[in-house]
């Protein structure tokens, strides 16, 4: 059951930040530009933060470095001490009583020195351990100041190859209009062009036809009257009509000469 727990756990953190992720790439997409900053100033917040940290170790290992330093000052002036105490103490000019009282505050100076050797370790250690997370901080300070450096000159680079893939995009769309616009110049006056063409071949052939009809009537008529005498007799005696405007008398002998070519009408049968 614990075990379960523990997934169930896991599996809604991960999938917060799964969410997390999504959302923040969401808001990249709408505005870039905006989801940028702010991400650049988390990092600049971080970089404070591990700033703040690694004036706080220096301040921490400087004072274990004082501790450190006055415990083995502290050691070695005793241990001097304990020198001179032995250095009187075998000096033949001493006097016993004299010995005596110097072998018992060499004995205290001793003893003083085997309770302080620990603190002095200890110390030393301590201001060893604070040095060793200075360092550590620092460079991870400055590691995080690199990479703020290199993330703002990459954001600065990737801003500049946007804006010249967006210039070139809208260069392309502008050529691709022009081009649009050119090609329909092109197919209208192609479109018009071949329409007049085409009605002034039309009209040109019908006129043709039209003039080769005439001139084959006329051709035919024309033969017809100069060399059929029959034919013209003919056609002359059917166009007798009066024309529009002709004098009474001509209308006259045009109604009798049709009337002449109709005959007589036929009589009832008894």
């Amino acid at each position: 059951m614990f075990s379960f727990a523990r997934f169930l756990s896991s599996f809604a953190a991960t999938k917060a930040e799964d969410g997390a992720r999504g959302l923040m790439s969401a808001l990249v997409r709408i505005d870039p530009k905006a989801a940028t900053e702010a991400e650049l100033k988390v990092m600049e917040a971080n970089v404070d933060k591990a700033g703040n940290l690694v004036r706080q170790f220096r301040q921490d290992f400087e004072r274990e470095q004082m501790e450190a330093a006055a415990a083995e000052k502290r050691f070695a002036d005793l241990l001097a001490a304990c020198e001179v105490l032995r250095t009187q103490i075998d000096d033949p000019n001493t006097s016993e009583d004299r010995k005596t009282s110097l072998t018992t505050s060499l004995e205290r100076a001793v003893k003083k020195l085997e309770e302080l050797e620990p603190e002095v370790h200890r110390e030393r250690e301590e201001a060893e351990s604070a040095h060793a997370v200075l360092e550590d901080a620092d460079a991870q300070y400055k590691a995080m100041v690199e990479d703020l450096a290199q993330a703002r000159s990459r954001i600065t680079a990737a801003m500049r190859d946007m804006q010249r893939a967006q210039i070139a995009e809208d260069r392309a769309k502008a050529d691709a209009e022009r081009a649009a616009q050119l090609a329909g110049l092109r197919a209208n006056k192609t479109d018009n062009l071949g329409s007049a063409l085409q009605t002034f071949e039309q009209e040109a052939a019908r006129a043709r036809g039209h003039a080769e009809v005439l001139k084959t009537k006329a051709q035919v008529l024309g033969k017809t009257t100069d060399d059929d005498t029959n034919l013209t007799q003919a056609l002359a005696s059917v166009q007798t009509k009066a024309l529009p405007g002709a004098n009474v008398g001509d209308r006259l002998a045009a109604l009798k000469a049709r009337q002449g070519t109709q005959g007589a009408l036929p009589s009832p049968k008894s």
